[in-house]
């Protein structure tokens, strides 16, 4: 009897295992996608903002002189 419970408690410390990790997993791979979307959400609303397309270089401010 005693040798089932510890085979059973093996198996579910096993299994609370690999559960843990497949969470934590997807939870990882779930942020990556976040960060990328959020990513790729600032570099558009970026290159709308500035019609330059470069950072504004080449602006009237940088020429020297008067």
């Amino acid at each position: 009897m005693q040798t089932a419970l510890s085979f059973l408690g093996a198996a579910m410390l096993v299994l609370v295992g690999i559960v843990v990790v497949l969470a934590s997993v997807i939870l990882i791979l779930y942020e990556a996608c976040w960060i990328v979307r959020l990513g790729r959400r600032l570099t558009g609303s970026a290159a709308a903002a500035e019609p330059g397309g470069r950072g504004g270089e080449g602006g009237p401010d940088e020429g020297g002189g008067v």
